[in-house]
């Protein structure tokens, strides 16, 4: 019975050791994603600042161009949303 019990604790922690190396070949593999994915993430906030810059300057120079049709444009959907809120609350 001895033997047995012995022979089933070295088979225990056989897998055990193997779980233990799959586990930290999986914790690199991780690492190795997150790295990649915290790249990628970095690029995609400089580029996306870049172009919110570029259309900012796009949309002021626009509407200092012809700021009458932006005024006339928010007026309208002021109006509009106003308009449609006035019947929801109606019913």
């Amino acid at each position: 019975m001895a033997t047995n019990t012995m022979n089933h604790n070295h088979k225990i922690n056989k897998a055990l050791s193997l779980l233990g190396e799959a586990a930290e070949g999986k914790k690199d593999e991780l690492r190795q994603s997150l790295h990649r994915f915290k790249k990628a993430a970095e690029k995609t906030v400089a580029q996306s600042g870049v172009k919110i810059k570029k259309t900012a300057i796009v949309a002021n120079k626009n509407v200092k161009k012809n700021a009458w049709a932006y005024i006339g444009g928010a007026v309208a959907g002021a109006l509009a949303l106003g308009f449609m809120l006035g019947k929801i609350k109606k019913k």
